[in-house]
């Protein structure tokens, strides 16, 4: 019977652990092309640049988009009030009330405009650029150059970025 030594396994797992965060993304990536393009049989890698860091955008954060969402709601709030302020009686009250609306969305967007300031980012994973020869459906190939996005255990492309 055969029997794989422990210490071999060991080396093995160590060896696979200690890959650079390059060579990971660049793992990564060339799986991508060969299960996503029509021709994989035709891909062919030229070069890599080096893994770079992909931080969120702060407009990509929940912080944001929720204050951008309440500013939309307060936005159809001021509309219905300004509807009430020419047909019904009571003008001074929904201008008054339009007013703290407007008041809201100014403080929402200082809000805004300091969390951006100090936004830092937040990490989201990865971006490697290749440049690669690949064909199209018709089997013409062409090089062709494109920033890959990936997750930050480099084992998902996340999105595409044509150069």
């Amino acid at each position: 019977m055969n029997r794989i030594c422990p210490l071999f396994l060991l080396l093995v797992l160590l060896s696979s652990c200690n890959r650079s965060n390059d060579e990971k993304a660049q793992e990564c990536v060339k799986n991508y092309c060969t299960d996503n393009f029509f021709n994989p049989e035709l891909y062919q890698p030229i070069s890599f640049d080096h893994v770079k860091v992909y931080n969120q955008e702060y407009e990509e954060t929940d912080d944001y988009k929720s204050m951008v969402g309440r500013i939309k709601w307060l936005g159809h709030q001021k509309d219905s009030l300004y509807i009430l302020m020419y047909h019904v009686e009571g003008r001074e009250y929904h201008a008054r009330q339009v007013d703290t609306i407007d008041k809201k969305i100014e403080d929402i967007n200082a809000n805004i405009k300091a969390g951006k300031k100090e936004f830092k980012g937040i990490q989201e994973g990865w971006t490697i650029t290749h440049t690669y020869i690949k064909s199209d459906e018709k089997g013409k190939t062409f090089p062709d150059r494109s920033t890959f996005v990936l997750n930050r255990d480099f084992t998902k492309v996340m999105q595409v970025i044509d150069k």
